[in-house]
């Protein structure tokens, strides 16, 4: 039953990055919903649940965006596995500790982005204080969202007749 909840969180957040985000835009930088949901998906489920989660998710972000195919799967994939890797070893009740690791795993993942469109010769979109600002606010909206899916995560709500 936990992993159809966290279906349809998934589902209804793709729907929200898709609706919602390009109105949250910064300098023309959308934030990213789908990775506090990668890293809290991470964080809650075992590897051999979450790769493939994040793998589909992945792939589902890039249905949008044709001309980067598979660039968000392996993107993610990476940052899932990180997160797999390392998260025990993160003290999760400081909220500065937190911030930052997400802060980096946005870096980690913006990071793909940001070779692709230097190896593909295009007019690099990330400029130097613009992709740091970028990295800022979707650090901050990412801590957020992801204590946010904590707080629903622990929620219990029940239906009484």
């Amino acid at each position: 039953m936990r992993i159809i909840k966290l279906i349809i969180w998934s589902i209804l957040i793709l729907y929200w990055q898709y609706l919602v985000a390009p109105h949250l835009s910064v300098s023309g930088f959308i934030p990213n919903f789908v990775l506090p949901l990668i890293i809290f998906l991470n964080l809650l489920l075992q590897i051999k649940i979450a790769l493939p989660l994040t793998f589909f998710l992945g792939l589902a972000l890039d249905l949008f965006y044709p001309s980067l195919l598979g660039l968000n799967s392996i993107a993610l994939i990476t940052v899932s596995f990180l997160i797999q890797v390392f998260h025990h070893s993160i003290n999760k009740e400081r909220l500065l500790v937190v911030f930052f690791s997400v802060l980096f795993l946005n870096l980690v993942y913006y990071s793909f982005f940001l070779l692709y469109y230097i190896v593909s010769g295009n007019r690099v979109v990330f400029q130097d204080l613009n992709f740091l600002l970028a990295l800022i606010y979707n650090g901050i909206l990412s801590t957020i969202f992801i204590y946010f899916l904590v707080f629903l995560n622990r929620l219990e709500l029940s239906w009484h007749d």
